[in-house]
């Protein structure tokens, strides 16, 4: 097993973890669940930094990165000012 594989087992670890207590924290009462929610807090930051190890990996490219954001119909907040001084 490579560097990468352990890894990335690490990283699915965490996420199952984060999984598991949100049930908790769901169905815990009110001081449980907030205690619960810190201990999530840290298992997300230790989920985060296995997936920048992940992204270390030569070659590594993820998709959901590339988003392509639609444009409002109004225009951005510029131009809709821009159109107003225009009919002005």
């Amino acid at each position: 097993m490579d560097w990468y594989h352990g890894v990335y087992k690490a990283y699915e670890i965490d996420l199952e973890e984060i999984r598991i207590l949100t049930e908790v924290a769901r169905t815990a009462p009110g001081p449980v669940a907030h205690s619960v929610l810190m201990i999530m807090m840290e298992e997300l930051m230790e989920a985060m930094h296995w997936h920048m190890m992940l992204m270390m990996r030569p070659g590594y490219t993820e998709s959901h990165y590339d988003y392509e954001y639609n444009q409002p119909p109004y225009g951005t907040p510029f131009t809709a000012d821009e159109n107003k001084e225009g009919q002005k």
